[in-house]
């Protein structure tokens, strides 16, 4: 998904939408690509949240299913520290009322308002909370905010809470969901974590050694050689890092890692001299391992290839990569607007092992197709279906083409 410039005219746009756009807290919880990667994202959102408002504190209350007059903490972000677990009657305390299910707000003298609900409400100024209810109706909690003084904003703070309490419910019923999963499922998904840690470490550490021995060499072939591998080796780590780390130990989500994975490209590849640009429009996408590995190889292949080749002679340029999931087919788009690829090239074997690599990715390990146009720059088209069993039907055409019947 890419940012677009509104079209100019009149018409009116929807009210969800114009308020997401006009607030960047609101943007920025639909649609950063690390919160929805991250294995705590209710921990960055009343983070985000409480700095947003300029308050000193924002938490996430959640009722006990045992005991529904009792609040747990979930998440609690005040003073620059994240703290959670913490358990207390909702009874005589700020949050009561939304914790029966209606808005909470007290603009001044909580503490004074609420004497026994000690520890809660010593030295608070201000607070306001929006309840938590799950798509049936449960009612699961609250989301606040509080200050040492009156809010700056009260009717942002108000709005924001509501907007966001939504998205926050859902990360109580998921949290709800991973206590009540059984502990034989639980080790086992903390030992594949583990497994991807050290396979990751494992990595980073061959990587380390090339690199090294890439420093210790003069010849340039070799330099160039090793450099290679090690960006291949760092693809691979990389997709190992998000399933170790992310929310899924069994598939990647492709949106976060091709952005990570370009970036990484352009430290290891880009310099001072070089002003090359990209361009990212990434369906939210996941794919399982042996799906994601061959694709991330595939993308950072045609990436260094684009800044090797593209614009060696320029050290200026625009790489676009588009990523689009449709009728159970994955096409991957990498164009530059260099000068294109030479004649010969049409002989894929001339291409030399990137080129070679590409190919075989594409069709030997993704069971799709790759297709070659060269008009105004080169574009590399590549289509798989998502169950990888049958090639995708002929839609792309390019100068050259390489299907999964060929062999190498």
């Amino acid at each position: 998904m890419t940012t677009q410039v509104p079209a100019s005219g009149r018409a009116r746009r929807p009210k969800g939408r114009s308020l997401v756009r006009a607030d960047p807290f609101l943007l920025w919880l639909a649609t950063d690509p690390a919160l929805a990667a991250g294995r705590q994202p209710i921990h960055a959102i009343v983070e985000k949240l409480a700095r947003t408002v300029d308050v000193e504190c924002a938490c996430v209350g959640e009722v006990l299913d045992t005991v529904p007059e009792m609040v747990r903490t979930v998440a609690w972000w005040g003073d620059g520290r994240h703290l959670e677990d913490d358990v207390h009657p909702a009874a005589h305390s700020p949050c009561e009322s939304a914790v029966g299910g209606r808005p909470s707000y007290y603009p001044s003298r909580v503490a004074r308002l609420f004497p026994q609900a000690g520890s809660l409400a010593e030295g608070i100024e201000a607070f306001a909370a929006h309840p938590l209810t799950s798509l049936e109706g449960v009612r699961l909690g609250h989301i606040s905010v509080m200050s040492r003084r009156r809010f700056r904003d009260a009717r942002r703070i108000r709005r924001l809470l509501a907007a966001c309490a939504p998205r926050v419910a859902g990360e109580v019923e998921r949290l709800r969901r991973e206590r009540q999963m059984p502990d034989s499922i639980r080790r086992a998904e903390t030992l594949l974590r583990e497994a991807h840690h050290r396979v990751k470490n494992n990595l980073q550490i061959l990587a380390s050694l090339l690199t090294m021995q890439a420093s210790a060499t003069s010849d340039a072939s070799v330099r160039d050689a090793l450099s290679d591998a090690i960006s291949r080796i760092s693809t691979i780590a990389l997709i190992h890092a998000q399933l170790s780390d992310g929310p899924n130990v069994a598939s990647v989500d492709m949106k976060v890692f091709v952005q990570d994975l370009v970036r990484n490209v352009q430290r290891s590849v880009a310099d001072s001299t070089t002003a090359v640009a990209i361009s990212l429009s990434l369906d939210t996408l996941t794919l399982p391992l042996q799906l994601a590995t061959p694709c991330g190889l595939l993308i950072s292949e045609l990436v260094t290839n684009a800044y090797q080749h593209a614009f060696a002679h320029t050290g200026s340029g625009l790489i676009t990569i588009r990523l689009t999931a449709d009728d159970d087919v994955v096409t991957i788009v990498v164009r530059d607007n260099g000068p294109g690829l030479p004649p010969d090239a049409e002989r894929h074997e001339a291409g030399g092992l990137g080129l070679e690599l590409i190919r075989l990715l594409a069709t030997k390990q993704l069971h799709g197709e790759v297709s070659i146009a060269c008009r105004g720059g080169t574009e590399f088209t590549v289509r798989f279906p998502h169950d990888t069993q049958s090639p995708p039907t002929d839609r792309a055409s390019g100068t050259h083409h390489f299907s999964g019947g060929q062999d190498g």
